[in-house]
């Protein structure tokens, strides 16, 4: 696929296939929750900075160039897109899970995080889990 300009287009921009047989036009906001929206994709990246920033709905519209209701629209799309089922079981008979955590202040990471106070407003957590299973031995007689 590769980016044209196209006038039709809502933001004027379509991903083309280069295939001579196929030349496919897909919007570039397909398979996204924002398909549908009338508002170009530079303002709901915008709105999408604003909401990870916290700005208030007066300042994300300010930044965005949109009215209060269309950014109310984007904001409910971002957090359906967000929405994780956190009630989902990790582990089980023969799987080890290790979990690890990791704190970086400043650039540096932080020795012991788990005693980190965490009102620090430059403190990034990274949690890592990887599952291994282990395979089930046994024997016979």
């Amino acid at each position: 696929m590769s980016e044209k300009n196209y006038s039709r287009a809502a933001d004027g921009i379509i991903w083309r296939c280069r295939m001579k047989s196929c030349k496919k036009n897909v919007s570039i906001k397909s398979n996204s929750n924002f398909l549908g929206l009338n508002v170009p994709t530079h303002k709901i990246l915008r709105c999408i900075y604003a909401w990870t920033m916290n700005y208030t709905n007066y300042q994300a519209t300010h930044l965005s160039g949109i009215s209060e209701p269309t950014f109310i629209k984007i904001k409910d799309r971002i957090q359906e897109w967000l929405h994780v089922d956190t009630t989902f079981k990790i582990g089980g008979e023969g799987v080890e899970i290790q979990i690890d955590e990791t704190a970086i202040c400043n650039g540096k990471i932080i020795i012991n995080p788990s005693s980190t106070h965490d009102s620090n407003p430059n403190t990034q957590w990274l949690i890592g889990v990887s599952k291994i299973i282990k395979e089930k031995t046994f024997f016979l007689n």
